[in-house]
């Protein structure tokens, strides 16, 4: 009875819990794009309010736009309302992504349940066999030492 539970199959349950661990990195990763998009996507809001905000304090002040404002606002307008275009169909595309990362991840979690509660199965087996000759040999040493104590 020297010899402990070996489990059989370890090498491939380890391997399973190293690429549940890639897809779950991977997932972390494009959650982490997606929310940097989100941040980048209301920093160009923040900047277009602010140029508007600018636009109506030199329209109340002056009575009229600045020539600044007023000959580089529509370009700086419509370059921003790209940025967030372009933010916003890399965020579709990455969501897509997600949702299959997604589905990876339940895949992998799945095997690796499989193998997990298979070794599980396998320790308890051990662990009852283990136990059962171990109470056997109990018994034998107290029949062999007899009435010694006695």
């Amino acid at each position: 009875m020297a010899k402990g539970f070996k489990f059989k199959l370890e090498p491939v349950l380890r391997l399973r819990e190293l690429r549940e661990e890639e897809v779950k990195n991977e997932l972390g990763q494009v959650i982490r794009k997606i929310n940097n998009l989100l941040e980048s996507i209301s920093k160009y809001k923040e900047e277009i309010q602010y140029y508007f905000n600018r636009y109506e304090q030199s329209e109340s002040n002056r009575g009229e736009m600045t020539s600044g404002l007023r000959q580089y606002m529509p370009e700086f307008l419509i370059s921003h309302y790209d940025k967030i275009k372009k933010c916003k169909s890399e965020i579709q595309e990455l969501e897509k992504t997600k949702s299959e990362l997604i589905k990876k991840l339940a895949s992998a979690k799945g095997q690796v349940k499989i193998f997990s509660n298979l070794r599980e199965k396998k320790f308890q087996e051990f662990k009852k066999v283990y136990t059962t000759k171990l109470a056997n040999e109990i018994e034998e040493f107290t029949i062999l030492k007899g009435g010694k104590n006695d």
